[in-house]
């Protein structure tokens, strides 16, 4: 079967994006649920087994990156100003958004308006856009020592994202690109090598390491929140599953997208809408748990029912009207060509 190399690619940056909108959907009743019930097991395994998200995103970054620029010179400015256009804009006005909506609340001040915006610290999950952009400033470098030596830049990024995950830990850390770096190279690797066309082998490989690291980091991290353990050289644990868990994801999408090609076609589709859902699905959760349901008498589990149902219905109405919109716009241009 012939591997649809940017399907497949577009498939795993949409389950993705549903795969981080999952993981804050069950973060919210995580602190809410009793530890020893069935309702939170579940969601604490379900929130567990998706830690590879944002990991894979930077993966797919690097995959993109090296593939559009693997044989082509890198105009710094120009290639800066496009992802200062698509990324970091967008992200400046999100934070602002965020801002504002919590400042509103009283949940945030005006004193650290600039670590919002540097930092991303308005809200959780715009950490990837901070590591984003710094492995966009560092991707000329990291292309140049990885076009010398794949392997020693391979196993370097890797003892780089073990130091900084396991040992050097320090305030804000989780925003350092070093930390993910590995993630980033490993998607260099895959496109250099085209690992695309070798997704079956990978995934037959990567499956049973996978499934056994999920067991022991999710079995570990519940003790280690529920009876005060500790889990030592968890990220490292946790590094070995990210890594397999998007070898397993990579080896999936690659398969489905060459043989089922009406969900490649909407995949691709749905790129379109998938940074503007990554960067305010939190919000809409937030509305829907602070100015919405506290009106209505509801369980911890209907809340999470109801906020899942509406945020990712949400996010299929607007992909749904992006679609629309951009079907009226061919429609437009082809009459004034016509006229």
């Amino acid at each position: 079967m012939k591997k649809d190399v940017s399907g497949g690619l577009n498939l795993m940056n949409m389950l993705l994006c549903f795969c981080v909108v999952t993981i804050h959907l069950t973060s919210m009743p995580l602190s809410q649920l009793q530890w020893d019930t069935f309702s939170f097991v579940t969601v604490f395994a379900v929130n567990k087994i998706l830690c590879f998200s944002v990991p894979a995103f930077i993966f797919l970054s690097g995959f993109k990156l090296y593939s559009g620029y693997a044989e082509r010179k890198i105009h710094f400015g120009k290639f800066l100003l496009r992802r200062c256009t698509k990324i970091v804009i967008p992200y400046l006005i999100a934070v602002l958004i965020f801002f504002l909506y919590f400042f509103e609340k009283g949940w945030l001040g005006a004193d650290k308006l600039h670590e919002y915006f540097l930092l991303g610290t308005a809200s959780a999950h715009f950490y990837y856009v901070v590591i984003a952009v710094q492995l966009y400033v560092l991707f000329p470098v990291i292309k140049y020592l990885f076009n010398k030596s794949p392997l020693i830049t391979a196993v370097l990024s890797l003892v780089c994202t073990v130091l900084f995950q396991e040992f050097f830990t320090f305030t804000y850390s989780d925003r350092f690109s070093l930390s993910y770096i590995f993630y980033f190279v490993l998607g260099m690797v895959f496109s250099k090598y085209k690992c695309m066309e070798k997704s079956n082998k990978l995934l037959l490989a990567a499956l049973p390491v996978s499934f056994l690291s999920a067991l022991v980091h999710i079995g570990r991290s519940y003790l280690s929140m529920t009876w005060r353990e500790t889990y030592y050289y968890g990220n490292l644990v946790n590094i070995v599953y990210v890594t397999s868990a998007i070898v397993v994801l990579f080896g999936i999408c690659s398969m489905a997208a060459g043989e089922f090609k009406w969900l490649s076609k909407y995949s691709r589709g749905f790129g379109e809408v998938s940074y503007n859902v990554y960067l305010y699905h939190i919000l809409a959760m937030n509305i829907m748990q602070y100015d919405i349901l506290p009106f209505h008498e509801t369980t911890v589990e209907s809340r999470f029912i109801l906020t899942s149902a509406v945020v990712i219905g949400a996010i299929f109405a607007y992909d749904a009207l992006n679609r629309v919109w951009k079907s009226v716009k061919v429609k437009i241009a082809e009459k004034r060509a016509k006229a």
